[in-house]
């Protein structure tokens, strides 16, 4: 039984968490937030919680925009297929994560 290759659609929503998950350092709130000294929030959530137990829920909600790769292309498969050159993920981030325990003698 041959088995469906899902690499380009994996390639795609990787593209798409990548794209989330790094600030477009040339908007001007990103530059306003970082030139009053402050950390970007995940920059923030590094240091607040344990290392790699940040999970992002819904990491590729946004708008996407799409355009056609290839649209000259006389094969129609290939002619059809598109690709995501910009991404605009959500304001609203969930997770699940682990908060580091704190131990305290009193």
């Amino acid at each position: 039984m041959d088995r469906a290759d899902w690499s380009d659609v994996l390639a795609e929503f990787a593209g798409a968490r990548t794209f989330a998950e790094t600030p477009k350092t040339e908007g001007s709130g990103y530059r306003r937030h970082k030139d009053a000294g402050k950390l970007w929030f995940r920059e923030r959530i590094e240091l607040l919680l344990d290392p790699d137990s940040f999970r992002e829920l819904g990491s590729t909600a946004g708008s996407a925009a799409w355009t056609k790769v290839n649209a000259q292309s006389k094969n129609p498969m290939e002619a059809e297929r598109q690709a995501v050159p910009d991404f605009t993920p959500s304001d609203n981030v969930q997770d699940r994560c682990k908060f580091p325990t704190i131990s305290m003698t009193l």
